[in-house]
């Protein structure tokens, strides 16, 4: 997967405690995990509005 070097503004405390959560020692590795599991949290969560408007199963939105 080809990389491509940016800069950009990031809140510095937020950083830190994603590094903390991802258990991770460089910034590079906490963005690259916090866009991994947003990316997937948005499949998943398509994923279910698409099963809940068709009907399937027994699934409630619980957030609504």
């Amino acid at each position: 997967m080809p990389k491509r070097r940016t800069s950009i503004l990031i809140d510095e405390a937020l950083l830190r405690r994603a590094r903390r959560v991802f258990r991770v020692s460089t910034n590079t590795e906490a963005i690259t995990r916090a866009l991994e599991h947003a990316v997937a949290n948005h499949e998943v969560e398509a994923t279910l509005r698409e099963l809940i408007s068709k009907g399937r199963g027994r699934f409630v939105d619980v957030y609504r």
